[in-house]
């Protein structure tokens, strides 16, 4: 691993040679294959993680046996700094979707960091009010819209992480991720496929989702900015 490599990761692109060097110093490099459970719910917090490569999701479940995706993090995305911040047990789950490497950084080295370096606190700090900020649309969204309004406004929101914006938008996920990323089961969800594919809104085949219509979604999802 070298600086060179980590200018290229987003959540490093702002900081200086120097502080890249010391992380590099501080942090290892950890490979898991797909389907490996990288940490569990209530587990004691002791790392930080960091995105190099892959795609890793956060997830949570009930005793009920239902599932709740909470994000997918991708190459740059950082993860498992709330039980170090808050002291606490992990609140949620974290998986390798994909085979994955990760930059991994101990509890005492996070809070060094924290303390001594400005711009790695900083970017920490914007990426989690961010989070905060769609952690709030998400409870707006289960709180005040039908299954048709979430469904609108998840879609929406990961047309927009994938960097889509023309009207015509293709989004690549399984009936079941996409249930876990509503907190639902795949029985009303299918129902409100079929409900927008019948009104030429969107299309789903394949395990892709199809945008035929951005504005009609749109005005089912109010909320989305």
């Amino acid at each position: 691993m070298t600086v060179k490599y980590l200018k290229k990761v987003s959540f490093f692109k702002d900081l200086k040679i120097t502080e890249l060097k010391r992380i590099l110093d501080i942090a290892k490099n950890v490979s898991f294959k797909a389907g490996d459970r990288i940490f569990s719910k209530e587990d004691v917090g002791r790392n930080f993680f960091i995105v190099l490569a892959g795609k890793v999701k956060i997830y949570t479940s009930t005793g009920e046996k239902r599932s709740k995706t909470l994000a997918y993090m991708v190459e740059g995305d950082f993860f498992g700094e709330m039980a170090l911040l808050g002291g606490k047990t992990r609140s949620a789950s974290a998986q390798a979707e994909t085979d994955c490497q990760l930059m991994v950084v101990d509890k005492e080295s996070f809070y060094e960091l924290i303390e001594t370096d400005v711009n790695f606190t900083l970017c920490l700090l914007r990426t989690m009010s961010e989070r905060l900020r769609k952690s709030n649309q998400d409870v707006e969204s289960l709180l005040f819209h039908n299954m048709l309004g979430r469904l609108a406004f998840t879609i929406l929101r990961l047309s927009k992480e994938h960097g889509i914006k023309k009207d015509r938008s293709h989004i690549n996920l399984t009936l079941h991720d996409l249930a876990d990323l509503l907190g639902t089961t795949r029985e009303p969800l299918s129902r409100s496929l079929s409900v927008m594919k019948k009104a030429g809104i969107l299309d789903y085949e394949d395990k892709q989702i199809v945008i035929k219509d951005r504005k009609r979604l749109e005005s089912m999802a109010p909320t989305y900015p």
